[in-house]
């Protein structure tokens, strides 16, 4: 899952992030005229966050990273998740223990 959060900020027609959702089972892509679309895994227990580029520009702390019509902007892990989360984390960590590893939101 590293890898796959490496692709925040990217564009969805990345070649190089779309090999990476096709390896993780993601067959899916934003494709409709919104300013944020979801992506869901098969089983439903990844979410993908996409973004219009233009909205994507206007609200995030970071440029987009590739260009392309629709922005990778967050990765929901819900509940029964089978592969490990990033980082060591796991559903049961309180928000202190996630702060005091991955620091305080820049933004909430």
């Amino acid at each position: 899952m590293i890898e796959l959060l490496s692709f925040l900020g990217h564009a969805s027609a990345d070649p190089t992030f779309d090999d990476c959702l096709l390896s993780i089972g993601i067959e899916a892509r934003p494709k409709k005229n919104e300013s944020t679309v979801y992506v869901d895994s098969n089983d439903g227990k990844l979410v993908l966050t996409f973004q219009g580029y233009k909205f994507y520009e206007e609200e995030s702390l970071a440029p987009p990273r590739s260009e392309g019509k629709f922005i990778f902007r967050t990765a929901t892990f819900k509940r029964g998740f089978s592969d490990a989360l990033p980082y060591g984390l796991n559903f049961d960590n309180d928000p202190e223990f996630v702060t005091a590893l991955l620091g305080r939101p820049k933004r909430l």
